[in-house]
């Protein structure tokens, strides 16, 4: 099941539609950051190559920092 969250960037307001699973994992790391998810999400976006989608890069930096944290 997806979910759409909207969020104000630099530059404009937009919208992020991912699965459940991929949120719960943002809200678990910007927790562990001391972050709201917003926070957590600005800060990834701001290395996001122009090439790749938002949420293609969200899903794929929050798998990172999971494998990361687990030391995968």
């Amino acid at each position: 099941m997806h979910r759409k969250r909207n969020i104000k960037l630099p530059t404009h307001e937009t919208s992020v539609l991912l699965e459940r699973t991929f949120w719960d994992t943002v809200d678990r790391l910007a927790t562990k950051k001391n972050q709201s998810w917003q926070d957590w999400v600005r800060e990834i976006l701001k290395d996001k190559p122009n090439d790749i989608g938002r949420a293609t890069w969200i899903r794929t930096q929050s798998h990172n920092s999971v494998r990361e944290l687990a030391n995968v």
